[in-house]
């Protein structure tokens, strides 16, 4: 039997493996506070990365004096960034943390700045490697490199690789910076260079003992970025690579920016913006590091982010931690105040203390504005509507004069929602009010003209979500003189709610008179079972049964499960029309012409939109598919192809056709078993999938060629003409009529 280290390798700043021993039960998250460490005491911890032993997380951070002053009274931001030292932090649940000590003192280090930490395990040297920014305690300035026998230290000086000997930086020493450990136990600095952060690199540590960067193998990843990027760190999710970095704004917030590759060395791609960053600026904070949770049900990344409320004074708490999902193939960010954990699993939710609002104290905008973050002014004028005088807490509030109205709309789940905020104001106004709108109902408002010098805490109660959407925000009607201030802004879910779980077998649909897999206690729902052309509704299963098409819940009391089954009376047939398929975000079209039957499928330029086909084949076997497309852009545009849930097509190009209204055909070989059958066409890119007419089949014996079904790695890229290249030998690329068709790679 083969022994196995009880180390799991992980990293600090990056990467982090959430083991499947730590404990079964969900914890809750709760940011926007200063965290507690598990004996009560303020966790001090930024700048830093988490590494994992076993089963225990060790958080490393660096505690600074500044930190301690404005924890106890966030009332105003400081500058003093005297080092305290590295704290080390342990838990099993992500949540829960103990307080393990200083495990490196200030008397190893010199005077001046030292943060930007990490740890990382050498297996060779048996060693576990802190680095950052900082100074030897013979003040030698450079990349600082210290080492301990165990997690919890203490942890020694080592050495200081001195500026002189970095001159592969710009500058020739890192800006911001974290660590970064990938799957084969390497390490990397993840960082920009010191002056301007122009340039972003991903520099390997020296292998044998982490014990410097290895210039030789330095790669600057993105030269001469326009305004720099600062709090580079990196994470890795289905064996891409994300570099990550914030704008360059001191010790104030941004949104999150990206950059991916297939290759830790790139080349990687254009920069991106981290989808729900841009709302809030990454709930207030800079990139700090990345935690990646794999469990029994799933996985995803924690965006560890750090907010440096001690120097910024934006806001309450130093470390807001956040999921980042991947339902649509592509990374997003979760904005929540409340969300609960679970490591075993590697799943997540939204916690029933969430605030839905965002940017709701207005720290996000670090500067006077006249417009603000996640927020929609009626009308703009050269007036800021933000102050740092009329604020509650933080540094800025909102502050409107004249007659003005600022919304923010939301898609929420279906419930009872509470709106409150903090409000001051003058009078005399001809109006002022709080609001709620468009949330599938008629507008509820509580007024807050009357004046107030102190501030008021004002409510709308039992607002019903309908519709899966709502609108909140504040007017003010009056003079230049007259004004309302508002700061701490919370829409929370206050109803009871409960979940709908539907599933339509193939042949048809169910659709829902209130969108929505939570919908509030109490409303109406109508069910609806829509059969496609060509199948008839065969009954209910779950909380309903018969044959009547539908369902109505006239006050719904329990979650609903509902299933649907359809019936197959048209002919055997080997022509699917796509119009008469089951859609996800996909319309129906007419417009372009040379389609067949009554229209065509346009599917939405998004990650995951997609057709299904419900089949009925009379026999099953390998048959010859043809797909007819119209793909009017300019690049190719790939989809998946799946069968009763598995895919079996990972990737098919379909090329540009040359206009939208020219048809062409991908030819395929699948096996498909006879009878009923769901065939499911999905997008791969966020352009989405070219339009679909029809699929049709033929049997494989039929006397046509047949494409051989190939694995990805036997498909030569090298093509000339008309030609692929399959083991080596050219093959002709086979054509129905004028239109020429696709290779695939098939899955595996």
């Amino acid at each position: 039997m083969k022994k196995m280290s009880l180390f799991k390798t992980a990293l600090a700043g990056g990467l982090l493996v959430a083991s499947l021993a730590a404990t079964a039960t969900a914890q809750t998250i709760v940011n926007d506070r200063f965290w507690k460490d598990t004996d009560g005491n303020f966790i001090y911890s930024q700048g830093g990365g988490v590494l994992q032993v076993g089963d225990t997380f060790y958080w490393y951070g660096v505690k600074y004096n500044g930190a301690v002053t404005y924890a106890a009274n966030p009332t105003k931001k400081n500058d003093d960034t005297g080092f305290a030292g590295v704290t080390c932090y342990s838990s099993k649940d992500l949540v829960n943390w103990k307080f393990e000590g200083i495990v490196l003192k200030p008397s190893e280090a010199g005077g001046g700045w030292f943060g930007r930490i990490g740890v990382v395990y050498n297996a060779k040297s048996k060693k576990y490697v802190l680095a950052g920014q900082g100074a030897s305690p013979s003040w030698e300035f450079g990349e600082y490199f210290a080492t301990s026998d165990s997690p919890t230290g203490p942890f020694k000086f080592a050495r200081v690789q001195p500026e002189s000997e970095m001159t592969f930086f710009v500058n020739n020493n890192t800006g911001d910076q974290t660590l970064f450990q990938d799957d084969d136990g390497k390490a990397y600095v993840i960082a920009s260079n010191v002056k301007g952060r122009t340039n972003l690199y991903v520099a390997p540590l020296r292998e044998s003992d982490f014990l410097a960067i290895d210039g030789s193998r330095t790669v600057n990843i993105h030269k001469s970025r326009v305004g720099g990027r600062e709090g580079n760190a990196m994470f890795k999710q289905n064996g891409v690579y994300y570099f990550c970095s914030s704008d360059l704004h001191g010790w104030n917030t941004s949104q999150t920016y990206c950059m991916s590759a297939t290759n830790i060395l790139g080349p990687y791609s254009e920069e991106f913006v981290l989808e729900g960053t841009q709302h809030d600026f990454s709930h207030v904070t800079q990139t700090g590091f990345f935690v990646m949770v794999k469990g029994s049900k799933g996985s995803f990344v924690v965006n560890a982010g750090d907010r440096w409320s001690d120097f910024a004074g934006n806001g309450l708490g130093y470390n807001q931690w956040l999921p980042i999902s991947f339902e649509t193939g592509k990374p997003v960010f979760h904005s929540l105040s409340e969300w609960n954990i679970n490591v075993k699993e590697g799943t997540w939710s939204v916690g029933a203390g969430n605030n839905y609002c965002l940017n709701p104290t207005f720290e996000a905008d670090r500067v006077g504005q006249t417009t603000l973050t996640g927020w929609k002014l009626d009308k703009a004028d050269a007036n800021n509507i933000n102050s740092t005088s009329k604020k509650r807490t933080g540094r800025w509030g909102l502050y409107l004069t004249d007659s003005k109205t600022l919304t923010q709309t939301l898609t929420v789940p279906n419930g009872k929602y509470t709106l409150s905020a903090y409000v001051q104001g003058s009078g005399g106004q001809s109006s002022a009010k709080m609001f709620a709108k468009d949330f599938g109902s008629s507008e509820q408002n509580v007024s807050i003209a009357a004046a107030a010098g102190n501030w008021t805490k004002k409510v709308v109660e039992n607002i019903t979500v309908t519709n899966g959407k709502i609108t909140i925000g504040f007017s003010t009607a009056g003079s230049s003189s007259q004004w309302i201030a508002v700061d701490d802004i919370e829409l929370i879910k206050s109803g009871k709610s409960y979940k709908v779980s539907l599933d339509a077998g193939i042949g048809g649909t169910i659709a829902q008179n209130i969108a929505g897999t939570e919908i509030p206690e109490g409303s109406n729902v109508t069910f609806t079972a829509t059969p496609l052309d060509g199948w008839e509704f065969a009954g209910w299963s779950g909380d309903a049964s018969g044959l009547d098409k539908e369902y109505v819940v006239a006050s719904l009391g329990k979650n609903v499960n509902l299933g649907a089954a359809f019936k197959f009376v048209g002919k055997d047939s080997l022509r699917y029309e796509a119009e008469n398929t089951v859609f996800k975000q996909t319309l129906f079209e007419d417009k372009h012409e040379g389609f067949s039957g009554k229209g065509y499928a346009n599917l939405d330029n998004a990650v995951g939109s997609s057709i299904t086909f419900a089949l009925c084949l009379p026999e099953g076997d390998e048959r010859k598919v043809k797909l007819t497309f119209a793909n009017g852009g300019s690049a190719n545009r790939p989809v998946s192809i799946s069968v009763n849930g598995k895919v079996l097509v990972e990737k098919l190009d379909l090329e540009p056709t040359g206009g939208w209204t020219s048809w062409n055909d991908a030819e395929l070989t699948l096996k498909i078993p006879a009878g009923v059958n769901a065939l499911e066409i999905a997008s791969l890119t966020e352009d989405g999938a070219p339009n679909i007419d029809k699929i049709e089949f033929v049997r494989a014996d039929s006397g046509t060629t047949v494409l051989r079904k190939v694995a990805p790695a036997e498909v030569s890229k090298a093509r000339t003409g008309k030609r692929f290249y399959v083991n080596g030998r050219a093959v002709n690329v086979l054509r129905a009529g004028n239109r020429k068709a696709v290779q695939p790679t098939f899955a595996k």
